[in-house]
């Protein structure tokens, strides 16, 4: 049987990193190609409520991405953080941006709380 890993170890490293407020692994993940790294590094930056410069244009970059998968993109992610972050308001009237709005990132609390307990074990 073969290795079924999506992800390599060296970026399961760097999202947990991001989990756990790691700047810099955030800031990695929102340069990444793929949604899912760009999805994880918007919702740690909303998390830790992260405002330096680096990461909000970084974030601000990506509300021109056009990728969606499963009604989820990296531009109706960061047009929400950029609201919730108190950045710029959002006044469009986007389901998916909405959703977020309502939530807050809310749903990603219990994969920061699980990778603060895993630090904590090592």
């Amino acid at each position: 049987m073969g290795n079924n890993k999506i992800i390599s170890d060296e970026d399961e490293k760097k999202i947990r990193a991001m989990r756990l407020g790691d700047k810099n692994a955030i800031l990695w993940g929102l340069k990444c190609t793929g949604l899912h790294y760009r999805i994880n590094a918007i919702a740690c930056a909303v998390m830790y409520n992260i405002t330096d410069d680096d990461i909000i244009d970084s974030i601000k970059e990506l509300k021109s991405e056009t990728y969606t998968s499963i009604g989820t993109s990296a531009s109706g992610c960061a047009y929400a953080a950029l609201d919730i972050l108190g950045i710029e308001k959002y006044a469009g009237d986007s389901r998916e941006v909405k959703r977020y709005l309502n939530c807050k990132f809310d749903f990603y609390k219990d994969f920061v709380v699980k990778a603060q307990e895993m630090k904590n074990k090592s």
